[in-house]
């Protein structure tokens, strides 16, 4: 008891202490995400991720098929982690958790670089609650880590401009370095350095030291991943149609930047409201500035329109993790019964993800030269999208880091106005109700789809006679990459073998319903059943 006492005095000490604020953020942001039920099951790429760490355990330093990424830190990571807490999708996720708490800190540091504690930490929950971010901090996927990784290189280099110490440089270069090696993309930050560099500090390229840290150490990460991936893995990766051009550029724009802003809906509300204050912004700005954001607010325009009535689908669904039937992606046939939002709300979500895309775009073209720091946040955007622009499979998850930046862009112009603190705690409460309610529901259906498996092994169904789905089905692909005659249906790079029995949302032609599993919300209603069906006349 005395013992239990001491460490109860302990932490009460450190609650009380200089600190108290930072560890009561962290304490809330872990207690969040861990409110929601960890998953004993993949999500989206889950499968091979986890397969790669259970072949590091193994002593095989190896990528598992078909991962092109670098992941390797990440691997690393997970068995570190499943060395402490056994390997499970449960315990690679609470490893996510944690980077994800650690990157909500990070981003709380940078922002106290520029605002009071109150809109700092109000800054930092807005990340936390972002129904992107939330969610895929409950996956084993790269983009949380990275993210985190990425953040930190920000945070440095933001520093480094601040002080101009280049300690601040070299940190900022190994923490994005470190998130080269667990998704090639996040080594873009140290473009948007040299970028900023080249306008405003010139001379700092012309160093030793900055040729070293900026040139040659990159260049030497990316030749010995290359080396690696090719001649030491083997180029096990799924890497067909990767490299995007021509008018496909175009639509890359329109839809990248319809959903930046949707990241960050809420706050096209309040731009919406303060319009003549970005009326005034804008009317300021270049000639060349102006038409720049006309062509996007074209572009963005042109992309909703074109994809609501010509190709009949709204243009936030088409590979988003959201939409007003589910959070995270939909892998098994069928039409999903709940949804987390109203139908209905489809277009005013797309006219206020454009008007928080061009009210932050106006923001950030107004910066002055002379404010440093917001320049090199600017850069670091520009370094982070147009080599993304050029890939040919659109994942608005790419495009993560845009979050905070964004945020920190807009925070600039609501800081300044009298009720900030009511907007950010409205945001906050509106967008973690969505996060939490989203993916609570794709926790109960998917627990619900991977009973239905259960089910079916229960019965003696072989494996290979099953169609569950993406996350299922991805276990099939090294069989139906050497013998592709054998492929029912691809999912993206997952396939199944056969459609004799499959785990739906809805009955399907030619099928019996063998099963059913209900899936409830967090108040315990029903929301719905997954349904196991077996093909007529199968075995």
């Amino acid at each position: 008891m005395n013992g239990v006492r001491m460490h109860y005095v302990k932490a009460l000490k450190i609650l009380q202490g200089k600190h108290s604020h930072t560890v009561l953020l962290a304490l809330v942001t872990l207690l969040f995400q861990l409110s929601v039920p960890l998953p004993s099951f993949p999500l989206n790429d889950d499968y091979p991720y986890y397969k790669t760490v259970e072949n590091i355990l193994h002593g095989d330093v190896r990528l598992h098929h078909p991962i092109n990424m670098t992941f390797l830190l990440q691997g690393f990571y997970g068995a570190v982690v499943a060395s402490v807490a056994g390997l499970s999708h449960s315990s690679l996720a609470a490893g996510t958790i944690l980077l994800s708490t650690a990157g909500i800190m990070i981003f709380y540091a940078l922002l106290r670089r520029f605002f009071d504690r109150t809109v700092s930490t109000l800054g930092a929950l807005t990340l936390l609650v972002n129904p992107f971010y939330f969610y895929l901090s409950h996956t084993f996927m790269t983009d949380i880590p990275r993210l985190a990784l990425s953040l930190l290189s920000v945070y440095f280099f933001v520093r480094s401009v601040e002080t101009k110490r280049r300690t601040y440089v070299t940190l900022g270069v190994l923490s994005a370095l470190a998130a080269f090696w667990v998704r090639q993309f996040g080594i873009f930050t140290i473009g948007g350095l040299v970028l900023y560099y080249l306008f405003d500090d010139r001379k700092q390229l012309l160093t030793r030291r900055n040729a070293i840290l900026l040139f040659a150490l990159p260049a030497t990460m990316i030749v010995t991943w290359l080396y690696w991936y090719y001649a030491v893995n083997g180029s096990a990766g799924y890497t067909e149609g990767y490299f995007n051009v021509g008018l496909n550029v175009l639509r890359t724009i329109g839809k990248g930047a319809l959903h930046a802003g949707y990241f960050i809906f809420p706050l096209g509300a309040f731009y919406l409201f303060n319009y003549r204050t970005v009326r005034k912004k804008f009317f300021t700005l270049e000639r060349s500035r102006k038409t720049f954001v006309a062509l996007m607010l074209l572009a963005m325009a042109g992309f909703a329109a074109a994809a609501h009535f010509f190709l009949g689908y709204n243009a936030f669904y088409q590979f988003s993790l959201m939409s007003a039937s589910r959070l995270g992606i939909k892998t098994i046939p069928g039409i999903k019964p709940n949804g987390i939002f109203p139908e209905a709300l489809a277009g005013p979500l797309t006219l206020l993800s454009i008007a928080a895309f061009v009210g932050v775009l106006v923001d950030i073209l107004s910066v002055r030269r002379g404010d440093k720091r917001f320049r090199l946040l600017s850069f670091v955007m520009v370094a982070e999208v147009v080599p993304l622009l050029f890939t040919m499979n659109f994942f608005e998850r790419y495009f993560l880091l845009l979050i905070p930046i964004m945020t920190l862009f807009a925070l600039r112009s609501l800081s300044r106005h009298v009720s900030v603190k009511r907007i950010l705690v409205a945001y906050v409460l509106l967008f973690g109700a969505l996060s939490w309610y989203g993916t609570y529901d794709n926790m109960s259906w998917n627990s619900a789809r991977w009973e239905g498996v259960g089910y079916l092994h229960g019965i003696g169904v072989a494996e290979e006679k099953i169609d569950a789905g993406f996350e299922y089905n991805a276990r099939f692909y090294e069989t139906c990459i050497q013998r592709p005659e054998l492929a029912v249906r691809w999912q993206s790079w997952a396939c199944s073998l056969s459609d004799a029995y499959v785990v739906s949302f809805e009955q399907q032609p030619g099928y019996d319903v063998l099963h059913r599993v209900a899936y409830y919300g967090p108040f315990g209603e029903r929301l719905g059943d997954v349904l196991v069906l077996k093909k007529n006349g199968a075995q």
